[in-house]
């Protein structure tokens, strides 16, 4: 699935509105997709007989933490460690441009994309589920 891209901080920004909140008609847009894609990938097994297939839900986990940054130890969820957190993304975060003093608290890296942390977070929450999908309830830690 795709996450909630209308609270990454970049779409905070362009259609957020003047306090920068997540750009709702993004968020649906998103659900959406999520949801014609979730009846796509039921329908693949009758189609593809000796496949495994699997529709991940990254946009519950995604919004859960944005929602409840504390809940998850993170201090600022809306805006990036990089630059202003803003609109600065992929190469405009360069050498040249100052980062936040504590990756580590920051949902975010750039306006587009998460931090390590971030990313840990995020798939600690969908692992056991993936791989139970994918393999089985028996191979889950």
């Amino acid at each position: 699935s795709v996450i909630p891209v209308g609270c990454v901080p970049l779409q905070r920004t362009v259609g957020g509105g003047i306090r920068r909140k997540c750009a709702n008609s993004t968020n649906s847009a998103a659900e959406l997709f999520n949801s014609k894609l979730s009846a796509e990938i039921d329908a693949l097994p009758s189609k593809l007989p000796n496949s495994t297939v699997a529709y991940i839900d990254w946009y519950t986990p995604v919004i859960d933490v944005i929602q409840n940054p504390k809940k998850y130890g993170f201090e600022q969820v809306q805006r990036g460690c990089c630059g202003t957190g803003l609109i600065e993304f992929a190469i405009l975060c360069n050498k040249l441009v100052p980062v936040c003093g504590n990756d580590s608290e920051y949902l975010f890296w750039d306006s587009g994309h998460f931090t390590e942390r971030g990313y840990q977070t995020i798939f600690s929450l969908i692992i056991d589920k993936f791989v139970s999908l994918l393999f089985g309830a028996q191979y889950i830690m």
